[in-house]
């Protein structure tokens, strides 16, 4: 059960889009117990995610285009059991988080974009470990023409482009995972 409280506002000038939300998000909290050699899932108590969003996009100039987007979350465990975990922050849950995007298309066929994308340091083990803060660069492009009558796409985008390392908290196990090395993807879509 979760129970979702939420207010924004939207203001459109021109071509470029302003947001803006508040957030109060309640749900269960679930815990794994160990008993003797079986595992269980326990519900203990709640999870509180409160926070704010902001967010602009559009076109800034007849080429490019921007999106950006700030988060601040806070998350906390309340009414754990004997209020031993109250106030503690949500494992894997990172106060900020940021993107910011440009893209620039040279015409109706051509289009590349970079994105930064930022990811603030998450706790583990109810706040024993934390991940350090990181950001990360992705660069792509796209190519549209036809394949015989059929409109296709062709895609190539570098993620983690400057082959970064960085650790990554997974949500809902307790794992620190490294970070992906740089990737290459190359796609295709076609609208049949």
């Amino acid at each position: 059960k979760t129970k979702q409280n939420e207010i924004g506002v939207k203001y459109a000038n021109r071509d470029v889009l302003y947001t803006l939300a508040f957030f109060d998000i309640t749900q269960a909290n679930n815990i794994v117990v160990q008993r003797g050699a079986d595992r269980y899932q326990l519900q203990d108590g709640e999870e509180r995610h409160r926070g704010a969003e902001l967010g602009i996009s559009g076109k800034i100039a007849p080429k490019w285009s921007l999106a950006a987007g700030l988060s601040y979350l806070r998350a906390t465990s309340e009414k754990t059991q004997g209020g031993a975990k109250d106030g503690m922050t949500v494992d894997g849950q990172p106060r900020w988080n940021g993107t910011l995007m440009a893209k620039y298309a040279a015409d109706d066929k051509f289009s590349a974009f970079a994105r930064m994308t930022y990811t603030g340091g998450a706790y583990i083990l109810f706040e024993k470990f934390k991940s350090p803060a990181t950001t990360v660069l992705d660069l792509g492009m796209t190519y549209r023409t036809k394949l015989g009558s059929v409109p296709t796409t062709f895609g190539l985008t570098v993620y983690n482009a400057l082959n970064k390392e960085y650790w990554m908290v997974s949500r809902g196990d307790n794992n620190i995972y490294l970070s992906t090395p740089r990737t290459l993807a190359l796609s295709m879509s076609m609208d049949l």
